[in-house]
């Protein structure tokens, strides 16, 4: 069994002379060392800042694998008995330059390197794109991923080490985006169940003096190229275990068990690795060009308009809840709503539809003929989840209403432990193309699983209707503004007042990019109903920001995933 292990991420600025920033690593992995660190995790681009006259001057910069500069860590390494992580500029042939993570263990050995898969910006102008699959190191100190900065804002890489797993995710930035800290980091480590260390530079950049001709490039005020530090180390359920301040040089420890990254159950719940849907996924391994997103954009003219999430509470009489629900209804209709989306089985007390789904099933065909008409009366789109019997089966199924009646409906594919009694899994996600744009759908369950909205974004939606009920901590914190923030989409999340976790109904929108560059990558904001109690959130939503995906210059929120290195996304257990 393997023993608990100190880790030790740095923060600090790294200038233009290369000796100096190889001194800065030495002294660091001296000072690791003198704490008691196990392994010690440096930033993105150690070697050099990301300044460059041109593409020959950055290989000029970069260092060589077997050469003097990475020698001299790896000397230190043994020399301290540490195990060191950094990422440094690498030479390929002249005048390839490579993104690349080093791995050195207490003997000084080279474990292995990776390269980073998704260039942000102007690195795409002196770097070039790895094109191997992302690689799990089995290590004495538990199994070893990586994700580099633009890797983790994207959710494949992270998800691809986690499912090839790993239970350490070694992450270097060089970022000077806020929402890096504040959201991609902790939420790459709950969605996946693993322990997440960041290594973030702080302070500028680029050194300042350089900042004139920087900024002729690249319009941009001065200090919105500091790095802000805010190293951390997160574990499995995506808490901060260690921070680093904002803009600080230092080290920031915490000691870990890696076995706990071991543990994917969700009590209640399932398993965030064993319950994803491979053969349901077979989109995420489509190329780019073969996208609906592209084949078949949505295209439809709608001005923005009010989304309402509505919050019910549920009643031993199923009748009053029924009724409850869509006073709700009426009155978000009443405040200018035009899309109403209602929680995850909102008639229905938690239990009730597995102690007899046959008349949770006879109840909602009612519901939905009454919904139906109000949607017609009040001239709304409505998504209920609800419970459908076909065929002799009974399925947790979302359904959309127009003003002109049913629209379609989504079957669950990601179906809870609690429900497995009763309710048959979907084989398919979907999207409908509506009056107020193309709208996907999903439910419960799914919003645990990085692949449903990521499918969905790719299959075009403008927006995406969410029928839910909290019961993770970290999903309303984190995963809701996540998936809206990753896939550029406006997520409308309804959610139950008896939800175990005191969180409301959430709208996520997000913005018409491009947007200027204030400090965040890819925004997304959230609005919020106060817990417990029924209510609504509404919000107006802009569907057609959905449809660029471009957040800075050559750096695209779908078109930049890299699909054929992500096999493991859409392997068959």
């Amino acid at each position: 069994m393997r023993r608990p292990i100190t880790i030790a991420t740095t923060q600090y600025t790294v200038g233009i002379d290369r000796e100096a920033n190889l001194l800065a690593i030495l002294q660091r992995i001296d000072e690791a060392a003198d704490h008691g660190a196990d392994l010690v995790l440096f930033p993105e681009f150690t070697n050099h800042a990301t300044w460059y006259r041109d593409q020959d001057h950055c290989w000029e910069v970069a260092v060589d694998e077997d050469g003097r500069w990475v020698g001299a860590i790896r000397e230190r390494a043994k020399a301290r008995r540490i195990w060191v992580a950094f990422n440094a500029a690498t030479r390929g042939p002249r005048p390839t330059v490579y993104d690349q993570n080093y791995l050195i263990n207490r003997q000084g050995e080279l474990v292995g390197t990776v390269r980073k898969k998704v260039l942000i910006g102007s690195e795409n102008d002196f770097m070039t794109k790895d094109d191997v699959e992302p690689e799990v190191f089995d290590t004495e100190l538990g199994r070893i991923g990586f994700t580099t900065c633009m890797d983790g804002v994207l959710p494949e890489t992270a998800r691809t080490v986690a499912v090839k797993g790993a239970q350490i995710i070694l992450d270097s930035l060089n970022s000077h985006a806020r929402d890096e800290g504040a959201l991609h980091v902790p939420v790459r480590a709950a969605e996946n169940g693993v322990f997440l260390v960041s290594s973030c530079k702080s302070g500028p950049l680029i050194p300042l003096e350089l900042f004139t001709g920087f900024r002729n490039r690249v319009p941009m005020a001065e200090h919105l190229i500091h790095a802000p530090g805010e190293s951390q180390i997160v574990d499995p359920r995506g808490r901060v275990r260690a921070k680093g301040g904002w803009r600080t040089d230092e080290i920031v420890y915490a000691t870990i068990d890696p076995s706990e990254a071991d543990e994917k159950r969700l009590p209640g719940l399932g398993d965030l690795l064993a319950d994803r849907r491979p053969e349901v996924y077979g989109l995420l391994a489509l190329p780019n060009e073969q996208l609906p997103l592209v084949v078949n954009p949505s295209t439809r003219e709608v001005d923005p308009f009010i989304a309402a999430a509505i919050q019910t509470e549920t009643d031993p009489t199923v009748e009053y809840a029924v009724l409850r629900g869509l006073d709700v209804v009426e009155e978000a209709a009443d405040r200018g709503a035009k899309l109403i989306v209602l929680p995850e089985l909102y008639p229905f007390e938690e239990g009730a539809v597995a102690s007899d789904p046959a008349a949770a099933a006879a109840v909602s065909r009612d519901v939905a003929r009454r919904i139906a008409a109000l949607a017609a009366e009040r001239d709304l789109h409505v998504v209920a989840s609800l419970v459908e019997e076909a065929d002799g089966r009974f399925h947790h199924t979302t359904f959309l209403w127009s003003p002109a009646g049913e629209i379609g409906r989504y079957r669950q594919v990601h179906i809870r432990e609690t429900d497995r009694s009763w309710a048959t899994p979907g084989d398919r996600f979907v999207t409908f193309d509506t009056a107020l744009g193309r709208i996907g759908l999903m439910s419960g369950y799914d919003g645990l699983f990085v692949e449903s909205a990521r499918i969905l974004a790719s299959m075009g939606a403008d927006l995406i209707a969410y029928s839910t009920c909290w019961r993770v901590e970290w999903e309303p914190r984190l995963a809701v503004r996540e998936r809206a923030a990753e896939n550029h989409v406006t997520i409308v999340a309804a959610n139950r007042a008896d939800s175990p976790i005191g969180r409301g109904a959430i709208i996520a929108t997000v913005p018409r990019f491009p947007v200027p560059w204030r400090g965040r990558l890819n925004p997304a904001d959230l609005t919020e109903s106060s817990p417990g109690i029924e209510t609504f959130v509404r919000q107006t939503v802009d569907p057609v920001a959905s449809r660029n995906k471009l957040m800075v210059p050559q750096t695209d929120a779908i078109f930049n995933r890299r699909a054929e290195l992500h096999g493991p996304l859409v392997a068959r257990r």
